[in-house]
C-alpha cells in the first residue's frame, strides 16, 4: 500500500525539482542611474530576457528607467556605444 502512495509522491517531487531547477534568471547588465556611477542591474523591459536576451536589435533594453548597457565603462559612457537592444 505505501508503494501506490510513495511512486507518485516521488514522480511529482522530481517534477518540480526539474522545473524549478531549469529557471534561469532575468538577464543582468550595466546601467547609470542620474548623477551616480554605473551599476548592475536585471534588465526589466523587455521581460522574457531569460528565454531571448539583449544583444543587438532594433528595440533598447532597460533597468527601470535607465538604458542597459554590457559593459560598465560603456554604462559610465552613456553613449551609443554597447547598448542592448533586442528585435
Amino acid at each position: 500500500m505505501k508503494r501506490k502512495i510513495i511512486i507518485p509522491f516521488a514522480a511529482i517531487l522530481f517534477a518540480v525539482v526539474a522545473a524549478v531547477a531549469s529557471v534561469k534568471p532575468p538577464q543582468i547588465a550595466w546601467y547609470k542611474p542620474l548623477g551616480g556611477s554605473a551599476q548592475q542591474g536585471a534588465i526589466t523591459t523587455p521581460s522574457n530576457t531569460d528565454m531571448i536576451p539583449c544583444t543587438v536589435g532594433a528595440n533598447q533594453c532597460f533597468i527601470g528607467a535607465y538604458k542597459a548597457y554590457d559593459t560598465q565603462v560603456n554604462a559610465e559612457a552613456q553613449g551609443q556605444v554597447g547598448l542592448l537592444k533586442r528585435d
